[in-house]
C-alpha cells in the first residue's frame, strides 16, 4: 500500500470519526470500504496520530482579544 493510500485511508477514519462513529465501528467501517484489515487501520491509524498526518495538521489561529477598557 502507498503512503498516499494511507493517508487516505487515515483521513476516512478521522471523517468517520468527526462523523460521530466510534473508534471501534470506524475502524471497522473504513477496514470494510478499503478491503484491508482491522489490524492494518490500527497500524495507519497510529502512524497518523504520531506523525499528525492531515487533517490533525491543521492548526487553529489564537483568538486575540482586545484589552479590557479601564
Amino acid at each position: 500500500m502507498s503512503p498516499e493510500d494511507e493517508r487516505e485511508i487515515f483521513s476516512r477514519l478521522v471523517e468517520a470519526q468527526d462523523a460521530g462513529r466510534s473508534v471501534t465501528d470506524s475502524r471497522d467501517y473504513v477496514a470494510g470500504a478499503h478491503a484491508i484489515s482491522v489490524e492494518a487501520i490500527v497500524s495507519i491509524e497510529r502512524r497518523g496520530i504520531s506523525e499528525k498526518w492531515p487533517p490533525l495538521d491543521v492548526t487553529f489561529p489564537t483568538p486575540e482579544f482586545d484589552e479590557p477598557a479601564e
